[in-house]
This record gives structure tokens, C-alpha cells and sequence, in this order.
């Protein structure tokens, strides 16, 4: 395969090469071993926080926040600022998601996969207007779009809506 081809595939079917990384001798077998390589679940995402124990973090501050602001109003007080910590927490988990995603593009063995997987997430991205889906994000891709990355559409599709 010429080398030009090579170079096209790092780069439309990749992230790019690596460091140090010599060009492969054939751009198609490079790209079948990736599909058949594929974790959804490397390392740094398998580590991220998943959606149920961020949900559970985000309604409990919410909670939090609820009742703060009712025993504020008991007493005639102003609302409360030390209540919100749902920014703060929401913020971290986006942090940590970037991170993770981040560290999986730069560490993969699959970057055709990866860029796969940057494709679907960006195409079903989700509105993160509010502080409370902020936190969600990277387990929107980390749990939906991955897993399906290599399967069926009509698989990605639904785990998409959830």
C-alpha cells in the first residue's frame, strides 16, 4: 500500500500517528485490528464515575439545597449560598470525563475506534444547559455510545435516548 494511503488512514480513520509509532504496512489490516481489538471500556473510563452513583450524588446536593432553602425561609433568611455545592460537584464530574477521555484517545491501541467513538458522541450529543445533566455527560458516552461504537445503529440508537 503506498504510503500516501498510510498517512490518509492515521489521519481520517485515526487520531493521528503516535509517538515514535511506524507506519503500518497495510492502512486495511490496520483498521481490521482495531475493530477486532476495540474495549469500550479502557482503563481510564472503566475508572470514571458511573450515571447511577452521579445521579445519586447530584440529587442528594439538590435535596440539600431544597432543604436549606425551606429551613432558610422558616427564619426569615435570604437564600442560603453555602447550599449549592451542585455546581461545584457537577463541574468535577465533566472534569473527570474530559480526563478520561482525554487519557483514552492518547493511551489507545484502537484510535480508528476512538475516532468512532468522538463521531456518535458528537452526533448524539446531549444539552448540558443545566448543572445537573453538566455532571452526566461523560457517562452519556462512556455508557451509551461506547458500548455500541462496533455493533448496530439500531442498538446505539435507543441507549442513546436513555
Amino acid at each position: 500500500m503506498a504510503k500516501q494511503d498510510i498517512r490518509i488512514a492515521w489521519h481520517r480513520f485515526g487520531l493521528g500517528p503516535q509517538l515514535n509509532e511506524a507506519p503500518p504496512a497495510d492502512a486495511r489490516a490496520w483498521l481490521k485490528r482495531q475493530i477486532a481489538a476495540y474495549d469500550p471500556a479502557p482503563p481510564p473510563i472503566a475508572a470514571a464515575a458511573k450515571s447511577p452513583a452521579i445521579a445519586a450524588e447530584i440529587f442528594a446536593l439538590l435535596e440539600e439545597r431544597q432543604q436549606a432553602r425551606q429551613e432558610a425561609r422558616l427564619v426569615g433568611e435570604a437564600r442560603p449560598m453555602a447550599a449549592n455545592a451542585i455546581g461545584p460537584a457537577s463541574r468535577r464530574h465533566l472534569t473527570d470525563a474530559i480526563g478520561a477521555r482525554g487519557a483514552a484517545a492518547l493511551s489507545t491501541d484502537t484510535p480508528f475506534a476512538e475516532r468512532l467513538v468522538h463521531f456518535w458522541a458528537n452526533h448524539f450529543a446531549i444539552s448540558a444547559d443545566k448543572q445537573r445533566m453538566i455532571a452526566l455527560t461523560g457517562a452519556f458516552e462512556f455508557e451509551a455510545i461506547r458500548p455500541h461504537v462496533m455493533g448496530r445503529f439500531a442498538d446505539m440508537v435507543p441507549a442513546g435516548g436513555r
